[in-house]
């Protein structure tokens, strides 16, 4: 991997036919997982459109939940600190719970998507990297008569026969922190009949991870070596 890595965000949505949200089995679900030693969520709310199990943050920002919607399960880890594989496993045991409690036989979708930041290796600041190495920016900032705080690209990358998911990209300057380029890999997936178990689930939110932090940051990479050492 070219750049070390800080990942700010996993989020997943498990994507299903519409139907009532039972707040007894998910309460059940809770229940059971705090028989655990280390239960990943220790709250459970019922609100106007579905049951919520989270954590109480740590700092300030940070965002640690699962929602159980009429036609969704929904993760949001931010700030969090969860590691990939943690992530992974939140989603798999409780995904593959609840579809089971509602006797669910397919996921209709499931959207991934994976936040994190890199430091430029060869410019002083993201916006530096992103101007002057990934656009090339070549306008006077006069132009537009004022000058530019922040830069960043989009990727769409459409599925194919042999991946039928799509990826949405970000790579972004952030303006409250000059060093730290935003990375973001929105990724799309079919459905998934559930009789073959979730081991595409899992496969799905490490493919998301592993294009982000492996061909995205290898192609910012070829990018990062043309400026001025810090």
């Amino acid at each position: 991997m070219p750049y070390s890595t800080r990942t700010i965000g996993f989020h997943c949505e498990l994507l299903h036919p519409p139907g009532p949200v039972d707040p007894t089995v998910v309460q059940q679900l809770h229940n059971e997982l705090f028989q655990s030693a280390d239960p990943p969520y220790r709250s459970f709310a019922v609100n106007h459109d579905g049951c919520v199990l989270s954590n109480t943050p740590a700092r300030m920002g940070a965002v640690s939940q699962v929602f159980f919607g009429a036609d969704r399960i929904r993760f949001n880890e931010e700030n969090s600190g969860l590691t990939t594989e943690e992530f992974v496993e939140r989603v798999v045991t409780l995904g593959g719970r609840m579809a089971q409690a509602k006797q669910l036989a397919v996921f209709v979708g499931q959207v991934v998507t994976v936040r994190t930041l890199v430091n430029p290796r060869h410019y002083p600041t993201a916006l530096d990297l992103l101007r002057e190495g990934v656009l090339r920016w070549s306008e006077d900032d006069a132009a537009l008569g004022r000058p530019v705080g922040g830069l960043g690209v989009r990727l769409v990358l459409p599925g194919t026969p042999e991946h039928p998911n799509a990826f949405n990209v970000r790579v972004e300057s952030i303006p409250t922190d000059r060093r730290s380029v935003f990375l973001e890999n929105q990724a799309s997936f079919p459905p998934l009949p559930l009789a073959e178990g979730l081991d595409a689930v899992r496969a799905r939110i490490e493919a998301t991870y592993a294009f982000l932090t492996g061909p995205v940051l290898e192609l910012l990479a070829k990018r990062d070596g043309d400026g001025s050492e810090d």
